[in-house]
Formats: structure tokens, C-alpha cells, sequence
């Protein structure tokens, strides 16, 4: 049982903290464990066995393994570090290797990053702890910002310059790196990263605020507190993969990216070829409920022009402007009796400040999985016509 395995830990804890304790202090054999002829003053926090290693094999062995954390040798202790000062420089457009044709001169700073480089970085660092990668270029190689899975990291990066090479974004998405804009891709964030996200977004519902939150804490406070987060275009783009129109010249039309329940007849997809020619359709008979959320409430926006839609339709929610011009005209009746009706009574609720007063759904009659294109805003109460609306589209 768990108790027996903590009675026998429990005589072994000084063993353990002995062995943890250890790993803080230098090796007895100062020798790299790679080269086995330099000194070693690194050692990688992130490779197995966290191995003591010369500046120049930490470099080298580091070249595919650029957000690996590093300490180094102070003489009293490991101090945290980053791989930029030991050398290592991330190269784009090569799969890691250095490009042939970049030899580094002033030309290879763009104008954008000229520009970029005389704004005021102060405020994406804490006033006491500016890490020294806010420097505009180390050896010649402008520095970047990268977000992991494991903190935020900051390298010196080469582009390809080889020529037909292709513009920045495109070489960081073949590393496995999203670019935050498209233009001038000053921060980065690893695929990994944003996969991690939207796993824990999916099943321990964290916000990206506290997501970022939490790889401050696995770092340090010398390094941005205020970083873009691109989670909602990576998001679009894995449904845009996960339902097959990464090699489809059409957009997706209206729930084409959201998933119907695989249990429900749908012919091309889960009935037999002829099932028309049962005698028995109702077998194949399918059924729908409809039902409504008042709490879910949506602020109207300050400047709802300025927001950009990355989806309009395609999955479960129906876009607000496909409803008919005169669907805020339409007769309602009047307000019933009967006090204890309160989802009657609640259609006449007035939200200050809402442009949406709750959610209408609706799912399949005995799984009760929701339909794509199935989920609609209501904007006065329930009103009967927002359901009639939902059923038909």
C-alpha cells in the first residue's frame, strides 16, 4: 500500500536529500564529460543527467536544443545562466546547421528591426532585472525572444540568406516556431508551447494569463512580463488540420469545423449504402432538443469594429450576422402571467452593457452532443424565433 512504501521511504530521506543536495554542488572530475580535455564550467538543467560540460561542446551540444536551461560555475556555486553566453546561436532555415551564405554585416539588420531596436524595452522587463539579451545584437546577430514550455529565453538568431531563401516567418515555422507577426517576427512561441496550452486550457481551464504566469515562476523575475500570445490563431490552425483543409483550396462553410455526434444516423458516414431502402426508417429517425443559458452573458465591446473574427460560423457558434435584417423586429407576444415562469419572465430582463443576453443550443435527443452550427447569442431573453433560427441554419 501507499503507507508501506512511505514507512520504507521514510527510514531513506537522508539518502535522498544527500543525493539532492549533490547535484548542487561541483563534480569531483572538472573535466567536460564530452570532450574529456577542457574544464567544464556549464552544466544543462535539462539533459539527462544533467551533464558538466566545456563552453564549446555545451555549445555545439546545444545546437538542436536551443531553450535547454544552463547554469554556470561561479566558483561558490551554479549560477542560472543562458546558452547565448555560451555561444550558442540559433540558425534558421538550415534545420539548426549555419547557413553557408550568412557572413554577418551591418545590411543584415533590417530597417523593421532598426526601428524596433530604438523603441523603449523598459517595460517588457522589471526595472531592477533587464537581462543582458535586451542588448539590440550579440556578435553581430539580432536577438530574440522565444517562448518554451520551460520560460521565456532570449538568442541570438541567424536567418538564412542563402538565395530564394524564404521570408522569416516561413523559416521559423519549418523549426517549429510561430511567429507572432507576420511582418517582423520579433517574438516566437515553440509549437510545444502552445500544444501544452491548449491541453491545459482543455483540462485544467487556465487562462493564458496565468499560463504565462507560471513560466515567470518556472524562470526567474529578469526576464518579460508582457508577451503576445498567439494560442487563438495556433487553435485555428490545428482545426483547420484536424478536419482536412490543409489540403482543400475552399474555406470551411458553416460547422464544417466542429464534429456531430458519431452516434446519430448520418448517411455517408456511419449507415449502409442502400439504407434507404429499409422498410424500417425510423431506425434511421433523428431527434433534437433545444435549450437556453441566461447567465451567459456576452459585454458589448468599446470598439466591436476593431475586432478581428478568426472563425465566422464554421464551428459549434452561429455568426450573429447571418440572421435576418428584420429578426429584432418580429412580434412578440405579451408578457404572460404566471410568476413562476421565470424563462418566460426573463425575456423581458434588460443587460446594461450586454450585446448578448444569453445562449440558445441544441443536441442530438439522446447523447446530447451539440450540433455543429447549433449555438446561437440571445439578445432579449428566450425568445422562440433565436430557437426556430438555430434548427433552420
Amino acid at each position: 500500500s501507499t503507507n508501506d512504501y512511505l514507512r520504507d521511504w521514510e527510514k531513506r530521506r537522508r539518502v535522498y536529500l544527500n543525493e539532492v543536495l549533490q547535484h548542487e554542488a561541483l563534480p569531483d572530475d572538472l573535466t567536460c564529460e564530452i570532450c574529456r580535455s577542457r574544464v567544464a564550467t556549464w552544466r544543462c538543467c535539462c539533459c539527462l543527467g544533467t551533464p558538466a560540460l566545456c563552453t564549446d561542446c555545451c555549445q555545439t551540444s546545444h545546437r538542436r536544443h536551443p531553450f535547454h536551461r544552463i547554469e554556470c560555475w561561479t566558483g561558490d556555486f551554479f549560477s542560472p545562466s543562458w546558452l547565448w553566453k555560451a555561444g550558442t546561436i540559433l540558425h534558421l532555415g538550415h534545420n539548426g546547421i549555419p547557413c553557408p551564405g550568412n557572413r554577418w554585416d551591418s545590411s543584415d539588420i533590417t530597417p523593421d528591426y532598426e526601428d524596433i531596436a530604438d523603441e523603449d524595452e523598459g517595460g517588457l522587463y522589471s526595472e531592477s532585472e533587464i537581462p543582458d539579451p535586451a542588448l539590440p545584437t550579440i556578435d553581430g546577430h539580432r536577438v530574440l525572444t522565444y517562448v518554451h514550455i520551460n520560460g521565456v529565453h532570449h538568442l541570438p538568431t541567424a536567418f538564412c540568406k542563402c538565395s530564394g531563401a524564404p521570408s522569416k516567418e516561413i523559416q521559423m515555422l519549418r523549426m517549429g516556431l510561430f511567429p507572432s507577426t507576420s511582418q517582423v517576427p520579433w517574438t516566437a512561441f515553440s509549437f510545444q508551447l502552445l500544444d501544452d496550452y491548449l491541453l491545459e486550457n482543455l483540462e485544467c481551464k487556465t487562462s493564458a494569463l496565468h499560463y504565462f504566469s507560471k513560466l515567470q515562476r518556472m524562470m526567474s523575475k529578469a526576464f518579460p512580463h508582457l508577451v503576445k500570445v498567439s494560442s487563438r490563431q495556433w487553435r485555428v490552425i490545428k482545426e483547420y488540420k484536424w478536419f482536412g483543409f490543409g489540403h482543400k483550396a475552399e474555406d470551411p462553410k458553416t460547422g464544417e469545423l466542429a464534429l456531430f455526434c458519431v452516434a446519430c444516423p448520418q448517411p455517408g458516414v456511419n449507415l449502409p449504402e442502400y439504407w434507404r431502402n429499409d422498410g424500417e426508417q425510423w431506425v434511421y429517425s433523428r431527434g433534437f432538443v433545444l435549450d437556453g443559458n441566461f447567465f451567459c452573458n456576452h459585454k458589448a465591446q468599446r470598439h466591436p469594429e476593431d475586432d478581428v473574427w478568426l472563425k465566422s460560423g464554421e464551428g459549434y457558434m452561429k455568426y450573429s450576422d447571418l440572421f435576418p435584417n428584420d429578426f429584432q423586429e418580429a412580434d412578440e407576444d405579451q408578457t404572460p402571467t404566471c410568476n413562476e415562469h421565470h424563462a418566460v419572465n426573463d425575456k423581458s430582463r434588460i443587460h446594461k452593457g450586454c450585446d448578448s443576453t444569453g445562449l440558445g443550443a441544441s443536441a442530438c435527443l439522446r447523447h446530447g452532443c451539440y450540433c455543429p452550427g447549433g449555438v446561437v447569442d440571445f439578445q432579449k431573453g428566450e425568445r422562440y424565433l433565436c430557437d426556430i433560427w438555430k434548427v433552420a441554419l
